[in-house]
Protein backbone atom coordinates (compact mmCIF):
# COMPACT_ATOMS: atom_id res chain seq x y z
CA UNK A 1 0.00 0.00 0.00
CA UNK A 2 1.22 3.10 -1.03
CA UNK A 3 1.81 5.85 2.04
CA UNK A 4 1.48 9.30 1.67
CA UNK A 5 2.84 11.29 3.77
CA UNK A 6 1.55 14.51 5.62
CA UNK A 7 3.93 17.27 3.67
CA UNK A 8 2.17 15.34 0.55
CA UNK A 9 -1.03 16.00 1.90
CA UNK A 10 -0.12 19.33 2.96
CA UNK A 11 1.27 19.89 -0.74
CA UNK A 12 -2.47 18.79 -2.69
CA UNK A 13 -4.24 20.72 -0.49
CA UNK A 14 -2.03 24.10 -1.85
CA UNK A 15 -2.77 23.17 -4.99
CA UNK A 16 -6.57 22.27 -4.60
CA UNK A 17 -6.88 25.98 -3.13
CA UNK A 18 -5.09 26.97 -5.57
CA UNK A 19 -7.04 25.63 -8.30
CA UNK A 20 -10.18 26.98 -6.26
CA UNK A 21 -8.91 30.46 -6.31
CA UNK A 22 -8.34 30.34 -9.82
CA UNK A 23 -12.15 29.12 -10.55
CA UNK A 24 -13.47 31.72 -8.69
CA UNK A 25 -12.07 34.66 -10.27
CA UNK A 26 -12.69 32.71 -13.69
CA UNK A 27 -16.24 32.76 -12.91
CA UNK A 28 -16.17 36.68 -11.86
CA UNK A 29 -14.32 37.28 -14.98
CA UNK A 30 -17.33 35.67 -16.58
CA UNK A 31 -19.81 36.88 -14.85
CA UNK A 32 -18.95 40.40 -16.28
CA UNK A 33 -21.87 41.60 -18.72
CA UNK A 34 -19.23 42.94 -21.31
CA UNK A 35 -17.65 39.36 -21.15
CA UNK A 36 -19.87 37.05 -21.66
CA UNK A 37 -21.08 39.03 -24.66
CA UNK A 38 -18.09 38.13 -26.14
CA UNK A 39 -17.93 34.81 -25.53
CA UNK A 40 -21.83 34.66 -26.82
CA UNK A 41 -20.64 36.84 -29.68
CA UNK A 42 -17.97 34.30 -30.82
CA UNK A 43 -19.58 31.31 -30.16
CA UNK A 44 -23.11 31.48 -31.47
CA UNK A 45 -23.62 32.13 -34.97
CA UNK A 46 -26.66 34.12 -33.78
CA UNK A 47 -24.97 36.51 -32.13
CA UNK A 48 -22.29 36.77 -34.57
CA UNK A 49 -23.13 40.37 -36.76
CA UNK A 50 -24.38 41.82 -33.27
CA UNK A 51 -21.97 44.15 -31.75
CA UNK A 52 -20.75 43.17 -28.54
CA UNK A 53 -21.93 46.16 -26.07
CA UNK A 54 -25.64 45.71 -28.19
CA UNK A 55 -25.36 41.88 -26.72
CA UNK A 56 -24.26 43.12 -23.06
CA UNK A 57 -26.68 45.69 -23.25
CA UNK A 58 -30.10 44.47 -24.72
CA UNK A 59 -29.68 40.44 -24.86
CA UNK A 60 -28.41 40.13 -21.42
CA UNK A 61 -31.15 40.54 -18.66
CA UNK A 62 -30.25 41.41 -15.00
CA UNK A 63 -26.93 40.52 -13.73
CA UNK A 64 -25.40 36.95 -14.87
CA UNK A 65 -25.47 34.50 -11.58
CA UNK A 66 -22.74 32.12 -11.94
CA UNK A 67 -22.80 29.53 -9.25
CA UNK A 68 -25.67 31.06 -7.31
CA UNK A 69 -28.44 29.22 -9.29
CA UNK A 70 -28.84 25.12 -9.76
CA UNK A 71 -28.79 24.19 -13.43
CA UNK A 72 -31.15 20.80 -14.08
Amino acid sequence: MNEVTASEIAQNLDVAAERAKYDASARKLVAQKSVLAYILKSALDEFADIPVKQIAEEFIEGMPQISEAAVH
